[in-house]
């Protein structure tokens, strides 16, 4: 481990477009001292290429080739291979502020933190928008932190727009072959941390596409949120008692978030059943979404919802989005 180097892990799989423009937001941080660990994911649309280019130029920037293995394969290979004291996730289609490492590293400094998060902004041609904007720095211990992150309160379970010191990492890998692959080990990761420090500056800009692995018609690899959810629940259950109804939101979470996914889906008739038994789970559990404002806030989503199919739905889900 080298003392104050930032590792910088970027998956690269298709990016060609935008992945230049992720390379230079970390050439142009204000705090030099990282490493940047490229990892080709099997690209074949010259995405490699740019970055072969940029490895050549610059020695702190590491390069790995693979076979296509999805995100999570590609995060565990340049696991294996950081350096740093400090861990630092970037998706090859965003980028970071110029600031990020500055502040996130200090925070995680000056409050003897495990773990800094900063604000995220989501952007696409037409739309700009922050999330979980907070007006003032501020300071958690780690079941606090879970907490927030259960019911959303400025802090969610993405890896992005985090730092975090490396020990944090022992012994713990992505799952592979599945989307949504940051939940079943995100709550361990705030978990295994003595503190977490939060700051009001934005470091992470986020990009809205089409094609991200996220945002597709609704299949079946879309399910894994919601038994990774459940999984984390009884977990939690077990574990620490004391965050149990927490946890039971960020299940319920998952739950909404396939039902209107579906919903909004132009498949919708092959998912039927399915979006019928998450509804269940919905009308079953109607005292907890209203009492939490992460799931209240998603009702109007689900009546929208049920007023139609598919490409109308998602126009209505949108305008409330």
């Amino acid at each position: 481990m080298v003392r104050g180097l930032v590792s910088i892990v970027v998956p690269v799989y298709n990016t060609v477009e935008y992945v230049e423009e992720c390379i230079k937001s970390v050439l142009n941080q204000t705090y030099t001292n990282w490493e940047l660990i490229l990892v080709n994911d099997g690209s074949t649309d010259g995405s490699e290429i740019i970055c072969e280019q940029y490895t050549a130029g610059d020695d702190r920037i590491k390069l790995i080739h693979q076979k296509n293995g999805g995100q999570s394969k590609a995060r565990n290979e340049a696991l294996t291979l950081c350096s740093g004291e400090f861990y630092v996730f970037l998706d090859s289609d965003d980028r970071l502020t110029n600031e990020a490492l500055t502040v996130l590293q200090k925070a995680i400094i000056d409050d003897e933190a495990d773990i800094s998060c900063g604000v995220i902004t989501k952007f696409s041609k037409n739309r700009k928008k922050c999330i979980y904007k907070t007006n003032k720095n501020y300071v958690l211990d780690s079941i606090e932190a879970c907490k927030s992150m259960f019911v959303q309160n400025g802090l969610d379970s993405n890896t992005v727009a985090k730092m975090y010191r490396a020990h944090l990492w022992e012994n713990i890998r992505f799952p592979e072959g599945t989307i949504f692959e940051d939940v079943p080990i995100m709550y361990k990761i705030i978990l295994r941390s003595d503190k977490v420090a939060f700051c009001q500056e934005c470091v992470y800009e986020q990009r809205s596409r089409d094609g991200s692995t996220t945002r597709m018609e609704y299949s079946d690899k879309r399910k894994v949120y919601v038994d990774y959810a459940i999984n984390v629940y009884k977990d939690v259950k077990k574990m620490l008692p004391e965050l149990e109804k927490e946890a039971y939101v960020y299940y319920l979470t998952a739950v909404i978030d396939n039902y209107i996914s579906i919903s909004c889906s132009r498949n919708l008739k092959r998912y039927k059943l399915y979006r019928h038994e998450l509804y269940c789970i919905i009308q079953k559990n109607k005292k907890v979404i209203k009492e939490y404002a992460c799931l209240s806030r998603m009702l109007i989503r689900i009546n929208i919802c049920r007023l139609g199919v598919g490409k109308l739905s998602y126009r209505l889900y949108q305008k409330v989005k």
